[in-house]
């Protein structure tokens, strides 16, 4: 029987919700649950009674989109339904989802986060007060469950030990990564007394350049890179070498600049041959010219994703979206935008987000190798951002600790690559 592809789009908090499910159930593929959803309620009589009809407000992120393809005739049902009660498909979809977690005792909620018995726009993953500080009476390692209400808490642990018996079900994986860090940052500051400083940037020229060529390569490579680049910044550039003046689109003037090479070559490969003095390739073509794509997009980014307060270009202007309420969200924007270059995977948007000083990590093998050992279990690229950044949140607001996530996911970086732990 021939198929159909059909799709929905998650907000932000109830793709978390969906994707903890989704690793709970040992699911690879995330259009595994919502055809198992689909199946289930068409199974069941297309039950109706938590069908909601409204538009719902969700930012075009690629990353939120799950595809699956259903046999034609449960395809002509979900179309039949959606017309008969004048809804969209994706109405349906969301309904056969409830319907399906219903059945189960637990609830994901499309659209706001409910916090407290009343609809909040805080971000699923930040804890109140009282549960970092450990409150009596609060699940303080709830991690992304918070995004269930309290009634459900027991019934989403539930599910998941009963399907994933080798998760146990004692402690989930929000809690494993948290003891997991907790142990490494003790040691390190029992040891060292502090833990390393990351590798952030006061020059988001710089920041662009580490990110693109540390893809895909030893970072060794990065370090001879700035070598040959800096002594010609230092005669452009008299800031010092922090180099805040070498911007993003300090960056695109120097290609534009190059635009008029004597040799007649394009100006990435112009700058790959006597800048950058590095010829790597990603996605089939130069890094420079990846490198070129990827400052275009950001210098124009403003204009594609509503509300950011301005052209990103400064280090400065980083610093101001990095202080906003809801600077996570455009973060994740910034990242689906730049993922739309071609050779561009989830990594390097992250770690040029992180350098110039986001809450995020950089999902490299390193970090996968660290987030596999503590779960015990093979974790995708995919999975390391939304399993590992709230259980860092976690840990340095539980502990008042005077440290960034990008701070720690370079310990941890430096420790499952066996480097020196300390910057000594």
């Amino acid at each position: 029987m021939s198929q159909q592809l059909i799709s929905l789009q998650f907000d932000e908090q109830s793709f978390i919700s969906y994707q903890e499910l989704l690793i709970a159930l040992g699911m690879r593929r995330k259009g595994g649950l919502l055809r198992t959803a689909v199946e289930a309620w068409d199974a069941a009589g297309s039950p109706l009674e938590l069908l909601t009809r409204r538009n719902f407000r969700v930012d075009s992120s690629p990353d939120r989109i799950v595809t699956v393809a259903i046999d034609r005739r449960l395809f002509e049902r979900v179309r039949e339904v959606a017309a008969r009660t004048g809804s969209q498909r994706s109405d349906v979809l969301r309904c056969a989802l409830r319907w399906f977690f219903n059945q189960r005792g637990l609830e994901i909620a499309f659209g706001p986060l409910v916090s407290g018995g009343g609809r909040g726009g805080s971000h699923p993953l930040t804890t109140s007060d009282t549960d970092a500080e450990g409150g009596a009476g609060n699940d303080a390692l709830s991690g992304p469950f918070a995004l269930f209400t309290p009634s459900t808490q027991q019934g989403v642990k539930a599910f998941r030990a009963s399907h994933r018996p080798s998760f146990g079900a004692e402690r989930s994986d929000f809690e494993k990564l948290v003891g997991g860090i907790e142990r490494l940052v003790k040691d390190t500051i029992e040891l060292h007394g502090d833990i390393p400083k990351h590798d952030g940037y006061r020059s988001t020229g710089f920041a662009a350049i580490d990110a693109l060529y540390a893809a895909n390569a030893q970072y060794k490579s990065v370090e001879n890179v700035k070598a040959e680049i800096s002594p010609m910044l230092d005669r452009w550039f008299g800031d010092g070498p922090a180099y805040p003046s070498f911007s993003i689109q300090s960056l695109l003037e120097l290609y534009r600049w190059a635009e008029n090479n004597e040799e007649g070559l394009s100006s990435p490969e112009f700058l790959a041959q006597h800048f950058f003095r590095n010829r790597s390739r990603i996605g089939g073509r130069l890094k420079a010219d990846a490198l070129r794509d990827f400052c275009e997009t950001l210098s124009v980014a403003h204009h594609r994703i509503p509300g950011l307060p301005s052209p990103l270009n400064t280090i400065e202007d980083f610093d101001l979206l990095w202080s906003l309420p809801n600077a996570d969200r455009y973060g994740d924007s910034i990242v689906s935008l730049l993922r739309q270059i071609r050779g561009i995977g989830p990594a390097t948007p992250r770690y040029f987000l992180l350098l110039t000083g986001a809450p995020f990590i950089k999902p490299d093998v390193m970090v996968q190798r660290f987030v596999s050992d503590v779960l015990g279990r093979n974790v995708l690229i995919e999975e390391l951002a939304p399993l590992l950044e709230p259980a860092i949140l976690y840990v340095i607001r539980s502990h008042n600790y005077p440290y960034t996530v990008a701070r720690i996911d370079h310990l941890i970086w430096r420790f499952a690559s066996r480097r020196p732990l300390t910057d000594n």
